[in-house]
């Protein structure tokens, strides 16, 4: 089951950006993206970053569930009206019923601890870099990318296994640098560029995810 929920201003990083996270139960993982509107506003890109996120796990029939707020009633509708056009998944809708506290209060823990790991890694940014980046800086975009990602991959639960490991089956043992570290990359080069063996091979890098 998918709960989608919209994390908005005030309740992540001092009314940075918009966004809005999915929750997968079970296993507990985590897909988030910063968005220039809420819900949808006349722009398809939230839709389309939400159908993303749902197509990468593979699934034919999903129960994309929210509360609702109108606006996430919307994003959730237009998510819904892409995922069974253009890619012929069976999609039921449900909306989280006021008094379900269960199901509602794992839906608020696994945003509190979302805007929790955002924030951490925008003080990080800052004291790292000693510059508060502006309000609409692309940075914000990868940081939210960034913080579901941590979450998935990194957060042990109370049975001692992460979501990751819980999906995969798995750990997820890859090495990461810190988020907006300076790092040296390897990109990737045409046939001509590398016949050009004078030219460095690795070139500087921000790293963000």
């Amino acid at each position: 089951m998918f709960h989608l929920i919209l994390c908005s201003w005030d309740k992540t990083m001092r009314r940075r950006f918009l966004s809005f996270s999915f929750l997968i139960i079970p296993p507990g993982l985590t897909y988030s993206h910063a968005v220039p509107c809420k819900g949808t506003a006349g722009s398809r890109y939230p839709a389309r970053q939400a159908v993303y996120s749902i197509k990468q796990l593979g699934y034919s029939k999903i129960i994309l569930k929210s509360d609702n707020e109108p606006a996430i009633l919307e994003l959730r509708r237009a998510a819904c009206y892409i995922l069974r056009k253009e890619h012929g998944m069976t999609v039921i809708e449900e909306e989280s019923p006021v008094e379900d506290h269960q199901a509602n209060g794992v839906v608020e823990n696994a945003n509190g601890q979302f805007g929790g790991m955002a924030h951490t890694l925008n003080d990080h940014l800052i004291a790292n870099y000693g510059w508060t980046p502006p309000t609409k800086h692309p940075v914000y975009t990868w940081l939210i990318n960034h913080s579901s990602f941590l979450l998935t991959r990194f957060q042990v639960g109370v049975d001692g296994k992460t979501a990751w490991q819980r999906f995969k089956g798995k750990q997820y043992k890859r090495s990461l640098p810190m988020f907006a570290e300076h790092v040296l990359y390897l990109p990737v080069r045409t046939t001509e560029q590398r016949k050009n063996k004078l030219a460095p091979k690795w070139e500087d890098g921000i790293f963000l995810g």
